[in-house]
């Protein structure tokens, strides 16, 4: 079974290990073919913005561990942080995480890799050992103070865009935008200048972003009608992808590296 961020098919093992069998675990009953996924599609109770407040539904009627099946894939949510550390502890070298079939596919059309986020096994790990050194202790501290400088602008910024009642407006936009900075602090080194410039070409990139997570939600929890045909998630994921690749070799991120 694949985890959704949960636990491996096979049980779970509290401190008092007592297992249970996948089919024991309680949780809505399946449909053939698509399993769960109609739940959060237009058709069900659930929608993909709002995901959260469908887990805490689920919690509601079911409890601290519930079964899903998204599609052929078996996964538990797990609501007890208790639990969800046991996961953790047993998840082997390889872990088996929920794999974004559409992002999956795509990648693997376009690329010699299908990269990190959507892959699994021993590429995964050979890729995840890669990335594995800019979260040591030592790498934080060297960018420590350049991320400091911009979580310190960033709350700036978001001064005059208060109102009276203490709200910020499209307050998402802004965190993009603030994400966007402070991974350009770690990638790349510099600064983009996202927060204090009012750049068309930061509101493309935050735009694209928005538009390709709410895709991916939507290929990975809705019924795989893409893999029938191009849906038009699909077709949003190929987009945005070769728009954040194209600026990534030749457009903003390049240029913003030689100023």
């Amino acid at each position: 079974m694949r985890p959704l961020g949960l636990f491996r098919h096979g049980g779970l093992c509290r401190n008092y290990c007592t297992h249970k069998r996948y089919e024991e675990i309680p949780g809505p009953q399946p449909l053939p073919l698509v399993g769960n996924a109609l739940l959060f599609s237009p058709l069900g109770p659930y929608n993909i913005p709002r995901l959260l407040d469908g887990f805490a539904d689920l919690h509601r009627q079911y409890g601290e561990i519930v079964k899903l099946k998204m599609g052929n894939t078996p996964s538990v949510l797990l609501f007890n942080p208790n639990d969800i550390k046991t996961m953790f502890d047993h998840e082997g070298k390889y872990p088996q995480r929920p794999t974004f079939d559409a992002l999956k596919d795509y990648r693997k059309r376009k690329y010699q890799t299908v990269g990190i986020v959507p892959d699994n096994g021993e590429e995964w790990y050979r890729m995840r050992q890669n990335v594995q050194v800019l979260l040591k202790l030592k790498t934080v501290h060297s960018y420590w103070n350049r991320q400091q400088a911009v979580a310190e602008e960033f709350s700036a910024c978001l001064l005059p865009k208060t109102n009276a009642d203490g709200v910020i407006k499209d307050f998402v936009q802004h965190a993009f935008q603030y994400s966007l900075e402070a991974i350009g602090v770690i990638c790349y080194g510099k600064r983009l200048n996202c927060l204090s410039a009012n750049l068309l070409e930061c509101d493309a990139i935050v735009k694209a972003n928005v538009q390709f997570l709410k895709a991916l939600g939507e290929t990975f929890h809705q019924p795989p009608w893409w893999k029938l045909w191009r849906t038009k998630s699909y077709k949003i994921i190929e987009s945005t992808q070769d728009l954040m690749m194209t600026w990534g070799k030749y457009g903003f991120f390049s240029q913003r590296m030689r100023n």
